[in-house]
Parts: structure tokens; sequence; C-alpha cells
């Protein structure tokens, strides 16, 4: 290649020279515009992704939350359950009871308002006091 370029004329190149040297200014500069388009489209993008993963940040929270209700949520339906068993046997004894409760009712309807009951005599012995027929040797005498 050497060889070429010196049988070259030297305005060719120095022509050659100086267009390889501005293309390749040339492609510096745009580089350099491609490095501070893409600085500045981070730069914007940057309070969106920001967002992102606030949002993220709260979306595994509220997981986090919907877990532990969850599993409250299933303690309480158990202890629901248990505690059911529990009620219908309440509610088979509450229906026993009114049934007891209903026969006696009907049995108190039946029974008279009132009773009448017999007139008792009392008779008071009045009298002096009562005879007795020891001593006690208190007084010394017999």
């Amino acid at each position: 290649m050497t060889e070429i370029l010196r049988r070259l004329p030297p305005h060719l190149a120095v022509f050659l020279g100086a267009s390889t040297t501005g293309y390749a200014l040339s492609l510096a500069g745009v580089t350099a515009l491609q490095a501070r388009a893409e600085l500045d489209l981070a730069a914007a993008r940057q309070p969106a992704i920001l967002g992102v993963q606030a949002v993220a940040a709260r979306t595994e929270a509220l997981a986090r939350s919907l877990a532990a209700a969850d599993s409250h949520y299933q303690s309480d339906v158990a202890a629901y359950a248990a505690a059911g068993g529990r009620l219908a046997e309440l509610d088979a004894a509450l229906a026993a009871l009114a049934g007891s409760v209903k026969a006696i009712n009907g049995v108190t309807t039946t029974l008279p308002t009132s009773v009448a009951l017999p007139r008792v005599a009392r008779q008071v012995a009045s009298g002096g006091a009562p005879a007795t027929s020891s001593t006690t040797g208190a007084s010394g005498a017999p």
C-alpha cells in the first residue's frame, strides 16, 4: 500500500489524508452526539425507572400483606369450622330446651289460677309459768 501512495501525486496524497482525517473527525463527532443523546435519554427515563421500581416495591409489600391476610383468613376459617360443630350441638340443645319449655307451658296453662286451701284453727293456751321439780343448788339450799 505504501508503494501506491508513493506513486500518487502529492496533492492527491494530501487530499486523501485530509479526507480520511475529516471522516474520522465526523465519526468522532457523531459518536459524541450519540453518547450525549444516550445520556440525555437515560436522564429522561430515570423518573420512569424510579417509578417502576417504587411500584415493584409496593407490589411486593402488597403480596406479603395478602399472604399474611390469607394466613389469618385460613386460621379464621379453621376456627369457624371448629366452632360450627359446637354451634350445631348448642342449637340441638336449645331446640330440646324449647320443647321442654313448651311442654311445661302447656301444663301450666291447665292449672287453676288459685287453689282454695282449708282453714286451719289454732288454739293458744294461756296459763302460768310451767311447773318445775328440780333445784340447782346454786343458792346453797337443797
